[in-house]
């Protein structure tokens, strides 16, 4: 049900929206990527997956599977909600298990910081 939800979603939002990204975005081969957004926001997961589509890099929702690690998707929020607001109060629980991971995965995986905007491109595209 919830892949549904997302693909329909996704769909709407790639009628609407042309993501583009500012910088390089390159896959290092034998490299993992985790990218970090902000907060968790379905709409920004959805513009990260159609930027990193766009450039050939792994979805934010394929799993990371490596000697040690087990997660089910490559997208890490810093902030959570907490009682109603969107705090940094407690580490999430995936920013715990990465940072308790095996050497060999920390310094072969690249923390991609992410940050979505939303409005129109200032090139008149």
């Amino acid at each position: 049900m919830k892949r549904l939800f997302y693909k329909l979603n996704r769909a709407c939002i790639q009628l609407i929206a042309k993501p583009s990204s500012s910088g390089t975005l390159v896959q290092i081969h034998g490299r993992q990527q985790v990218y970090v957004i902000h907060h968790r926001s379905l709409t920004d997961l959805i513009v990260l997956d159609l930027v990193a589509e766009q450039h050939d890099l792994p979805s934010p929702l394929e799993p990371i599977t490596d000697t040690g690690v087990d997660e089910r998707s490559r997208f890490l929020p810093l902030m959570r909600a907490a009682s109603g607001r969107i705090t940094m109060q407690t580490m999430s629980p995936r920013l715990s298990r990465l940072m308790n991971t095996p050497d060999h995965f920390k310094t072969q995986t690249d923390f991609i910081p992410v940050s979505i905007f939303w409005g129109r491109a200032l090139s008149g595209d």
